[in-house]
């Protein structure tokens, strides 16, 4: 396959269809995939979510930092936020890139 390059149908379905409806948390918030582009593909060392309250509500807010970026290596850090403003749940991730 060249690059930049449409990945095939098969293989894009075999990414969202377990993320979207398998992953029980994504399917109650609705969560979906709406692109993926073959420009950086990255693979995972190490990733980590900790879920530390129930999830209620209609607005929330996620952010996420590069808490580090090598040359071969990032690592970053994601908050899910309630509208309150409590946290929810937080996340780590370590990428190679």
């Amino acid at each position: 396959m060249m690059p930049n390059q449409p990945f095939e149908p098969e293989f894009v379905a075999a990414l969202t269809t377990p993320f979207e409806e398998t992953i029980a948390f994504n399917r109650t918030l609705g969560l979906r995939i709406v692109a993926i582009t073959p420009e950086q593909v990255t693979g995972g060392i190490d990733m980590r979510c900790d879920y530390l309250r129930q999830v209620i509500g209609e607005r929330f807010t996620l952010s996420a930092e590069v808490v580090r970026l090598g040359s071969r290596i990032a690592s970053t850090q994601m908050r899910f936020m309630g509208a309150s403003g409590k946290l929810l749940a937080t996340g780590a991730a370590t990428c190679v890139l």
